[in-house]
Formats: C-alpha cells, sequence, structure tokens
C-alpha cells in the first residue's frame, strides 16, 4: 500500500492513461518486492514459508493490476457520475466546471449551462450543453436525468430565478449554491 501511495496511484491527475497507470503499477510492485526482500534479509524471523512471497506476488498481479485498470476505465466511462446543471456563467461556474474536468474521481458530471439575462456564453466548453432559462427548468433536468442544480452565478441581486428554483425543489431536485459544491470538490473555502 505504501509503495503505491509514494508511487501516486492514488493521484488520478497523474495516472491518467493506461500506460502510465501500467508502468507505475511495475514499479510499485518492483520497490515493494525490493523492501520486503531486504526486511527478510535482515530480519530472517519475519520470513513467511517457502513460496509464500511468490504466491502472494501473483494474486497481488491477479487482483491488483486488473482492479485498477477496471476502476481507472469505470472513472472514464463516468458510469457512476452525478450529472448537475449549472446555472450562470462566470467565474464560479468556470472554476467548477475546471475541478470537474480534471479530476475524474470527483463524483460529479456537467450536464450543461444555463445562462440567465445578459450571460455572454463565450467561454463556455463547447462539448457541454448551452440552455436559456426558461420556466420548464425541472423537465430539462429530468429531460437531462441530472440530479441537482448548481447556483453558480456572479450577481445574484435582482436575478436569481427563486420561483423556478422553488419549483425544482419541491419536485425533489437538488439546489445547490456553486460555492458549496466548489468547496466540497476542493476542499477549499470559495473567496
Amino acid at each position: 500500500q505504501i509503495s503505491l501511495y509514494y508511487n501516486e496511484l492514488y493521484d488520478l491527475k497523474v495516472t491518467d492513461t493506461f500506460l502510465e497507470l501500467g508502468l507505475r503499477l511495475t514499479k510499485a510492485l518492483g520497490v515493494a518486492s525490493i523492501v520486503l526482500a531486504l526486511v527478510y534479509y535482515l530480519i530472517p524471523s519475519l520470513m513467511m514459508g517457502r513460496g509464500v512471497f511468490f504466491t502472494s506476488l501473483v494474486f497481488l498481479i491477479l487482483l491488483v493490476v486488473p482492479w485498477r485498470y477496471a476502476y481507472s476505465w469505470t472513472l472514464r466511462k463516468k458510469m457512476f457520475a452525478e450529472k448537475v446543471l449549472l446555472l450562470g456563467l462566470g467565474t464560479l461556474s468556470n472554476q467548477i466546471i475546471d475541478e470537474i474536468t480534471n479530476r475524474p474521481d470527483c463524483g460529479y458530471e456537467v450536464a450543461g449551462f444555463i445562462s440567465i439575462g445578459a450571460d455572454a456564453p463565450s467561454n463556455i466548453p463547447k462539448e457541454i450543453p448551452h440552455f436559456k432559462l426558461d420556466l420548464s427548468l425541472c423537465d430539462l433536468v429530468k429531460s437531462l436525468r441530472a440530479t441537482k442544480i448548481v447556483v453558480a452565478m456572479d450577481e445574484k441581486r435582482g436575478m436569481l430565478p427563486t420561483d423556478v428554483l422553488l419549483k425544482c425543489k419541491m419536485s425533489g431536485i437538488n439546489v445547490l449554491e456553486g460555492e458549496s459544491l466548489y468547496e466540497e470538490l476542493t476542499g477549499k473555502l470559495f473567496i
């Protein structure tokens, strides 16, 4: 476990390709084997029975390596990601989308952006759908299979569609503040 950790196999930004994952897994298993051999050499009383090390190494390769590849593949396909719909375009929404796209293990996927009024949609990534706010926001959320609406507006005074958001909240859709989601994703306060 220590060897896996120090070879950065738990940081998914580093192991973003299957080749990098394979190289780091090989290195981690090699380093762990060498350290264990040194421990057995220095303290022979810790050595287990004959052939136990090689048997456990075979099981380790047969179980850990496919598990890491399956886990990485599952995260890339976003099979268990929760879809969120961002309400508002600006600094906060851009930071949220950056965090979600840069961290495949965050558990979220952006289903789309909703612009309000004079928001300029020039900085939206092309692969994320863009919608205009109307009264059928709840139907839009359900059709996109999103579970949360994230209010990520830079300026909320006089522009926050409280009636529409309240209707969505009453129909069972979670409505979050963008700051709360950003803090959940990063572990930092949004200032």
